[in-house]
């Protein structure tokens, strides 16, 4: 099920207080959800690339303050200098292993999908930001499992 937000709520978002708000708040709060990546990834992590850690690394910094992150795919892979298809694999693949979950912005210009916005399910923010955006399919099993334990890498 596809969940859209408002401009409205997404202003919202962006005036609610952060959870982190110095330096080392972020730092440990950008721990704590690259913790729960590296769990899962287990062997994979030192397999990657540097540009994919970079990446991985940097989306959970911009997710450490208030739990969400609204940059582009295409944003994100000109700032760690790798390929739009390899932020879009790792995103899928965290999507499924339940570390994040997106949810779209209303467009502009019509009435449909604009930009993804990503919320970060292993943030303290999570379960308010759900029920703020009505979001009820959460696979929380998915979450407690992990994708990784499933598949095979290598």
């Amino acid at each position: 099920m596809t969940t859209i937000a408002e401009r409205q709520q997404i202003k919202e978002m962006l005036n609610y207080p952060p959870y982190a708000s110095t330096v080392v708040e972020k730092q440990h709060m950008k721990a704590v959800l690259m913790y729960g990546i590296r769990k899962d990834l287990k062997y994979v992590w030192e397999r990657l690339k540097e540009g994919t850690r970079r990446f991985l690394d940097m989306l959970c910094a911009y997710g450490a303050k208030r739990g969400f992150v609204y940059i582009t795919g295409k944003s994100l892979a000109k700032l760690c200098q790798i390929n739009e298809r390899t932020v879009n694999r790792w995103i899928r693949v965290l999507i499924k292993s339940g570390h994040i979950v997106r949810v779209y912005r209303r467009a502009e210009r019509s009435n449909g999908k604009g930009q993804p916005l990503f919320l970060f399910a292993h943030h303290p923010y999570f379960e308010h930001w759900t029920h703020f955006l009505k979001i009820n399919e959460v696979d929380k099993e998915r979450m407690e499992k992990g994708y990784f334990a499933k598949r095979r890498f290598g």
